[in-house]
């Protein structure tokens, strides 16, 4: 191939990867999380405590939105992930583009 073919190539690999890493991390950083949510507990029947002691019963936690931020943070993590791989990959090809650059400069 030919140095300056790869060269571009390579420099327009990693302005996409760059600007798709870039899109992903500012989707990321959009994802909306609530700011205060309430936790409704079901409690056992039995005393506090249960009976005997320690209980035999367990109360259960749920929050409509506390699951939802559960599954924001998820999905904010994941583009994050994505993100931060992409931005590896471009500075990959961008240090490449360079190496041929440089390659060409000597030769």
């Amino acid at each position: 191939m030919n140095p300056e073919l790869g060269f571009i190539v390579l420099s327009c690999l990693s302005v996409l990867t760059g600007l798709i890493a870039a899109l992903l991390w500012v989707r990321s950083a959009c994802v909306k999380t609530p700011e205060n949510f309430a936790i409704s507990v079901a409690q056992a029947e039995e005393p506090f405590g249960g009976n005997p002691p320690g209980g035999t019963h367990v109360g259960h936690g749920y929050s409509p939105k506390l699951a939802a931020l559960a599954n924001a943070l998820q999905q904010q993590s994941k583009l994050s992930g994505w993100a931060a791989v992409l931005t590896a990959v471009a500075v990959i090809f961008q240090m490449s583009a360079l190496i041929i650059q440089i390659f060409i400069a000597v030769h």
